[in-house]
């Protein structure tokens, strides 16, 4: 079983517990990505370092998350997503990687602290904190030739040698809304990777001469909707 999962569960598990204390609540959210990556020098070691000029893409996001409130005003989420990394590269400096979409599956563990500001019905909030993916998946899809349109190729990133787990810093904010017994909220965050997604994969031309390596890191922009359901248990502590 994927470390990834088993920490998920025992997050789940430690807020099944809490909820015996407090007002905790079960989520929901989904949402849209738009990823990309930074492509720095890492070192100055030959054959050097490829810095590909690409452009954000959107992807689908989805979360089961708990709400586990220490105050009126702060409260711990973990989190367990699905969330799709990568870009969109559109130049022919590589044959390999011409005008292509990388889509690269996770499955993301979040750890976030959540700070409100102001009372019901419309709630402003913070949030900030450590987060943890497994690639699951990798594809790429080229735009401009015969294969436009498919699927792609499925990448192995085992074989390719990149780096499958992704460690990063998320942080973002937005408004908890009021409805009936529940919540809605609306938010927007940013992912800061900080795990070497390419991981120095050398790459040649077609006479199969080596021009570089790449070395790349997720930037990421997020946009949610979630709906949030309180659990049985005892009201929030005053502050």
């Amino acid at each position: 079983m994927p470390r990834a999962l088993l920490l998920a569960i025992c997050l789940l598990t430690c807020g099944a517990i809490t909820s015996l204390r407090a007002q905790v609540a079960l989520g929901f959210r989904a949402g849209v990505t738009w990823s990309n990556m930074v492509f720095p020098d890492v070192d100055d070691t030959p054959p050097g370092d490829i810095n590909l000029e690409t452009d954000p893409r959107p992807s689908p996001a989805f979360a089961v998350l708990l709400d586990v409130p220490f105050t009126q005003r702060v409260s711990l989420v973990p989190e367990v997503a699905f969330v799709q990394r990568g870009y969109t590269y559109k130049s022919a400096l590589l044959s390999v990687f011409q005008s292509e979409r990388l889509m690269l599956d996770y499955l993301d563990i979040a750890l976030l602290a959540k700070l409100h500001f102001a009372e019901e019905p419309a709630r402003p909030y913070l949030l900030l904190g450590p987060t943890i993916g497994r690639m699951i998946g990798a594809r790429a899809i080229p735009l401009d030739n015969a294969m436009s349109g498919s699927s792609g190729v499925v990448l192995d990133p085992d074989l390719i040698k990149m780096q499958r787990v992704n460690i990063g810093l998320c942080g973002g904010g937005g408004f908890t809304f009021t409805a009936g017994t529940t919540w809605l909220f609306l938010e927007g965050r940013y992912q800061y990777g900080l795990s070497n997604i390419w991981n120095g994969v050398v790459l040649a031309d077609v006479n199969g001469q080596v021009i570089g390596e790449l070395n790349s890191f997720d930037r990421s922009w997020q946009i949610n909707v979630g709906w949030v359901i309180p659990l049985q248990g005892r009201p929030v502590p005053e502050k």
